[in-house]
């Protein structure tokens, strides 16, 4: 479903409704509400039983259309319902609507969550790469040198004079081999 909401159809709907305010919205009018409510605040009337709910929701979005110049992009993606998304290791929460750049980042990292969304793109996947792609950083270059073999010892040995993979010998306290006493 394409939401092609504007500005001018938002405000001139809201100021045909705006006299019921005082009594009860209809049926039309509480699925604009929770449509318009969406897209502007991205989430959901609280309580859809509730007329004072609608009434709360009408003044709140009446009241953000008088500041907007035009309504906010819809996300492409939105979770399914009763889906609650919580980025490991974040305080982020995500419900409904998610936006393109959050989701995108999410599907990067875990593809398999394109399975909790009711609503996404069909080139999902080539713009979760573009993403990732976009955030990978490389591992700095480093101007050190490796460490140099020290003098007189040769280059194959580490600094216990044992060549490198040899197996470790044992030593006693004082550094001699103990002795077979057989």
């Amino acid at each position: 479903m394409v939401d092609i909401l504007t500005i001018d159809a938002v405000r001139e709907q809201l100021e045909a409704i705006k006299p019921r305010h005082a009594t009860s919205f209809t049926g039309a009018d509480k699925k604009f509400i929770d449509r318009v409510y969406r897209r502007l605040f991205n989430k959901e009337v609280v309580n859809k039983g509730c007329n004072s709910c609608y009434k709360d929701a009408f003044v709140e979005i009446y009241c953000q259309i008088k500041k907007l110049k035009e309504l906010p992009d819809m996300s492409a993606y939105r979770l399914k319902n009763g889906v609650v998304y919580t980025e490991p290791f974040t305080n982020h929460s995500y419900v409904g609507e998610v936006k393109d750049e959050d989701a995108e980042r999410i599907l990067a990292k875990y593809p398999a969550m394109i399975k909790k969304f009711a609503r996404y793109p069909e080139d999902w996947e080539a713009r979760c790469n573009k993403e990732a792609k976009g955030k990978r950083t490389r591992k700095p270059k480093t101007d050190a040198e490796p460490p140099k073999p020290v003098e007189g010892q040769d280059p194959q040995e580490d600094e216990q004079g044992q060549a490198q993979g040899a197996e470790p010998t044992e030593t006693d306290a004082e550094g001699a081999k103990p002795q077979d006493n057989e």
